[in-house]
């Protein structure tokens, strides 16, 4: 599978519907972008949690919309989501519990089908029913996602975040997994002292860090970003399976949240959310 790009007629006419594809296609991408990458593994796991994710969210916004039009193609297109959704989650699954049984080409393979077969095809059937239909957009926006974050009154695209690590390729799965969700403003930064020239020069909501960036800790950013006016911003710390035994470490240095590589898209969006919600003093 080669990289596919997005184009106009791909889409149903739906901008809800078009982004949640985007985001599949631009995970693809991602994918087949990293094949060869010193961290192809733990993208490749990466890329399987966010499908499995994205794909639970996105289904349902489709399957509400069909029956809000009476689609007669509704109980074939559902059907046809569960294969999906039941084959993403045994290839995650495999991936959890004997990682290099799972072959990145194999799951390319898999997401050429999704993308050509089922996007570009199945979903074209159902495409003039919705188009032009008063109130979908409505219906969408009237019910937002939270699948995903655990957080309808949380606005993502208000959002502005720093994405530090110095594997070019994974900050791109992770910043896929954030525009997916509606963050606009992702700033990137592949070592510490640019990060520091970022955050004195911007101001961020969250900031998103691998464990071990260029050699050099993350505690060195903790450190010199809670002794800077207006800190502390939470702060989410990355680490691999290698670095866990600086778990209490990274904790004490200031860290607000742990993940571990291979990054969940959900377990990502729920920390940074429960995280960036403001409760109101009474």
């Amino acid at each position: 599978m080669a990289s596919i790009a997005w184009r106009e007629l791909m889409g149903v006419g739906i901008p809800e519907i078009d982004a949640d594809h985007r985001t599949l296609l631009t995970l693809a991408n991602d994918l087949y972008g990293a094949i060869g990458d010193e961290e192809e593994r733990l993208i490749l796991g990466s890329v399987l949690k966010a499908v499995c994710d994205f794909a639970d969210s996105h289904f349902a916004r489709e399957e509400t919309l069909m029956a809000a039009v009476g689609y007669p193609g509704q109980a074939a297109h559902i059907a046809a989501h569960d294969r999906l959704r039941g084959r993403a989650a045994a290839l995650a699954r495999r991936y959890d519990g004997d990682g290099p049984s799972v072959d990145t080409k194999d799951c390319l393979d898999f997401l050429h089908h999704w993308v050509v077969d089922h996007i570009c095809t199945a979903d074209m059937d159902y495409r003039g029913w919705v188009v032009g239909r008063p109130g979908l957009a409505t219906l969408l926006t009237d019910e937002p996602e939270t699948g995903l974050d655990g957080a309808p009154n949380l606005d993502w695209r208000q959002l502005s975040l720093l994405l530090v690590d110095d594997n070019a390729r994974f900050r791109r799965v992770m910043r896929t997994i954030l525009e997916g969700i509606g963050v606009r403003n992702i700033a990137e930064a592949p070592d510490i002292d640019t990060a520091k020239v970022i955050l004195d020069a911007v101001a961020v909501d969250a900031v998103v860090t691998d464990g071990q960036i260029g050699g050099r800790c993350s505690r060195d950013l903790l450190g010199w970003m809670r002794e800077r006016p207006n800190w502390p911003r939470p702060v989410v710390v990355v680490l691999c399976g290698a670095e866990q035994m600086d778990r209490a470490a990274v904790l004490a240095a200031g860290a607000d949240e742990i993940l571990e590589k291979p990054v969940s898209a959900r377990r990502l969006l729920t920390g940074l959310a429960r995280l960036l919600i403001r409760i109101p003093s009474e």
